[in-house]
């Protein structure tokens, strides 16, 4: 009988040990997760930063084309 007891034991603790193991790694996987999604927000503003700007740069030739021409007709 303490055979088998001593047998469950070694299951037991290998479980634990395996329980331990896991609960790391889904720990380091949310942590790399949480960096990846800040990585990606960055970068996302980053681009909406550059298009906005785009956008300014051509809307004031856009205006400074239209004042041009209101120049010229007068």
């Amino acid at each position: 009988m303490s055979g088998a007891r001593e047998l469950s034991d070694d299951s037991n603790h290998g479980s634990h040990e395996q329980v331990i193991e896991i609960k790391a790694l889904l720990k380091m996987l949310v942590e790399s997760q949480a960096k990846l999604a800040e990585t990606q927000a960055n970068t996302q503003q980053q681009i909406i930063e550059i298009l906005n700007r785009s956008n300014n740069s051509a809307a004031n030739n856009h205006n400074q084309q239209g004042t041009a021409l209101i120049i010229r007709s007068v």
